[in-house]
């Protein structure tokens, strides 16, 4: 058999089940964040808009410093 990227080969099923049925759990949660997001930036400026948007980039980076990994993990 030839695998290809499209291919997915799941020898613990019970593994897929299990991320399967946390995907389905968090959803709702993911749907909320994503409505409250949207509402929270309706009226938002541009200039806001993109200040938050480089500081969570910002803080992304900072976060994923290998100096910060004793800290972190």
């Amino acid at each position: 058999m030839i695998k290809t990227a499209f291919v997915i080969d799941f020898p613990d099923f019970s593994h897929f089940a299990a991320v399967l049925a946390l995907s389905l759990l968090l959803f709702p949660s993911f749907v909320l964040a994503m409505t409250a997001g949207a509402w929270w930036f309706r009226s938002a400026s541009e200039l806001f808009y993109r200040r938050v948007a480089y500081l969570i980039v910002a803080a992304a980076a900072l976060v994923s410093l290998p100096a910060f990994d004793g800290i972190i993990r």
